[in-house]
């Protein structure tokens, strides 16, 4: 059975430093509250302008972000990489959590904008769509984002304006790999943008839209993006019927999509202890080849001449251990191995951290992988990498995907608050993999692992390569 799987997607960035530019001069007031109690109330009317919006993908799994109201009908705004792959859409709107379904409306890829319809029928009042701001935020003033983070809820973060960004005044790789209109300007702050924040807005103090929230510069902490509001205005204004799913899938497939932004995955955590549990005895118990047990070779009675049995020459058998033709003497049935290797990942990467009993699930789980000697590690790699990571596509990348696969360590990476990241090398085409925001992690550089997750999508490292970038899951060293 195919479980559903939420996912929020937010575009993060691991490239160079770029240029700062000059914020230009407002010739219009801005919004000065006289106090912040008035502020606070401001947010909370526009709590029921906000939205959590679900995507359902293949594979009953579903990409979650956030949109919010900019007008009476219900047209709404999100990042165009919140639908990447949907097929249909719901939105959850203010605080008793509404329900709509969701029609897309038009796209701005190169601005990560997508415009949408809220439809209900039991909908009778005008929507509460939040003001527009004409001007950009000044540097240094305050500013607060509001969406739906890491599987929390609704919830608001303030932050401090650091700059304005022009794209084309970026450095020459990272300009390339973002893909932006080089006409785009992007508002910098260090207002929290996790993952779920994604098409959120950026409101100032006064509870004005001047920015989407869109990405993270991993290679400084703190340093949030969000597109500036000035880009809303005629593209909101859009008036047209909808493009409907398919024409927006055939859109993505042609769009331009940047291998300098990482895609970060949140992954919604509704799997129970009892079902990781299930899924790794499956795993101990289904992946061994059947035909041999899990010993890579067979015993059998084969007949080597002839002895005397009195007065008659009868056969004469022996025992002969032959390698399995089954598994070719690798131990592991492939098929079995891939399938329950997934569902393990899958259980992992969606456990439940707040039932009592994930820990020792969790435990459960590392314990059973790291009975797996080095050499059984490299026979299951035989068997399941080519079947799975090693055998993908540089130009296709299906996601999400759940996979499984045996390499070694290269080295562990600091993402300041966005968490830890392994780089991974598999052991026949040499590729590198990096693992983001593992579940559970027991390893250190130059180990042997099993490793499993979710496929996110593909990162071009610094030196060029192409590589496939994995989240959530498991990454366990083999027994010494």
């Amino acid at each position: 059975m195919v479980k559903s799987v939420f996912i929020s997607v937010i575009v993060s960035a691991l490239a160079c430093a770029f240029a700062c530019f000059g914020q230009p001069s407002s010739s219009s007031p801005l919004p000065t509250p006289s106090d912040e109690t008035q502020t606070v109330d401001v947010l909370a009317v526009r709590r029921e302008s906000v939205m959590r919006i679900e995507a359902s993908l293949s594979g009953g799994v579903r990409s979650v972000g956030t949109a919010f109201i900019v007008d009476g009908t219900g047209k709404a705004v999100t990042n165009l990489h919140v639908l990447l792959g949907a097929v249909s859409a719901k939105a959850y709107l203010g605080e008793s959590e509404r329900e709509y379904e969701v029609e897309p409306l038009t796209l701005a890829p190169e601005y990560d904008l997508a415009l949408v319809q809220l439809v209900s029928k039991a909908h009778k009042q005008p929507f509460q769509p939040i003001p527009i701001r004409s001007t950009r935020p000044r540097v240094g003033e305050s500013v607060w984002s509001v969406g739906f983070p890491k599987s929390l809820g609704y919830t608001v973060n303030r932050g401090v304006v650091g700059g304005v960004r022009l794209a084309e005044t970026l450095s020459k790789d990272l300009k390339l790999d973002l893909g932006y209109s080089p006409k785009s300007f992007w508002i910098q702050s260090d207002c929290t943008i996790n993952s779920g924040n994604s098409g959120g807005p950026l409101m100032d103090s006064a509870g004005q839209v001047v920015g989407v929230n869109t990405w993270v510069y991993l290679k400084a902490d703190s340093t949030y993006f969000s597109l500036s509001a000035e880009h809303l205005g005629s593209f909101i204004s859009y008036q047209g019927k909808s493009i409907g799913f398919s024409s927006l899938s055939s859109m993505l497939r042609k769009a331009k999509i940047s291998h300098s932004r990482v895609p970060w995955l949140e992954i919604a955590k509704t799997s129970k202890p009892d079902e990781v549990l299930r899924a790794a005895r499956q795993f101990r118990d289904q992946s061994p080849c059947g035909t041999c047990k899990g010993t890579g070779t067979v015993s059998q009675r084969v007949q080597r001449g002839t002895r005397s049995q009195g007065a008659f020459e009868v056969p004469n058998y022996v025992n002969q251990t032959t390698t399995c033709k089954v598994c070719e003497g690798k131990q592991f049935a492939k098929g079995a191995s891939i399938r329950f290797g997934c569902q393990l990942a899958e259980e992992v990467a969606t456990l439940d951290p707040n039932h009592k009993a994930s820990e020792k699930a969790r435990e459960f789980v590392k314990e059973l992988l790291g009975r797996l000697s080095v050499r059984e590690l490299d026979l299951l790699g035989s068997v399941i990498n080519s079947g799975m990571i090693e055998s993908s596509s540089d130009a296709v990348v299906k996601i999400p995907t759940n996979v499984v696969f045996v390499a070694t360590v290269s080295s562990e990476l600091g993402l300041g608050s966005d968490g830890r990241a392994f780089v991974l090398r598999l052991p026949v085409s040499n590729r590198q993999v990096l693992c983001l925001d593992a579940d559970l992690v027991n390893a250190a550089e130059n180990d042997r692992v099993i490793a499993g997750g979710m496929l996110s999508g593909k990162f071009r490292l610094a030196d060029g390569q192409l590589v496939d970038v994995i989240q959530g899951g498991f990454i366990v060293a083999g027994e010494k």
